[in-house]
């Protein structure tokens, strides 16, 4: 996985292609937390041509399903300027490790990343029901 400031590009000039454990029309980067707005509000997740806008925000990742071990951050992407840019079929999922999990001496560094997953949605999928994953248990460690 490859580190790539997401918030710098557009989606459709991500290289998606190019990450060989995806599906098609889909990547994993490494990338830096975007801090909030000088409102203190949400992180600023502008691009040349759109921004990211969260849907869903702080969904708890489990361990076993007793123990959060990081939360994600649903997003959609919008063409144009915030609060009236049209939607488009890009979606993204940022994944945040849960800082309680994190050294003292590392978490300054740790605490600054993301792991993104950028998707281009289908025309023809349908919104399905939430998975498991979707929830936010590890598979496997049910």
């Amino acid at each position: 996985m490859d580190f790539l400031d997401v918030y710098q590009h557009d989606p459709d000039q991500l290289p998606l292609d190019q990450f060989k454990h995806a599906r098609e029309k889909e990547a994993y980067f490494f990338t830096l937390e975007e801090i909030k707005n000088s409102q203190g509000e949400g992180p600023v997740r502008t691009t040349p041509t759109g921004y990211w806008k969260a849907y869903r925000e702080d969904v708890p990742i489990y361990h076993d399903k007793d123990q959060i071990i990081g939360f994600k951050n649903k997003l959609l992407f919008y063409r144009g300027n915030d609060p009236n840019g049209t939607q488009t079929d890009w979606k993204m999922t940022e994944y945040v490790c849960s800082p309680s999990l994190i050294a003292t001496t590392s978490a300054t560094t740790v605490e600054s990343y993301v792991v993104c997953k950028v998707r281009q949605k289908m025309r023809v999928e349908e919104d399905e029901p939430l998975s498991e994953e979707e929830y936010g248990f590890i598979e496997g460690n049910t």
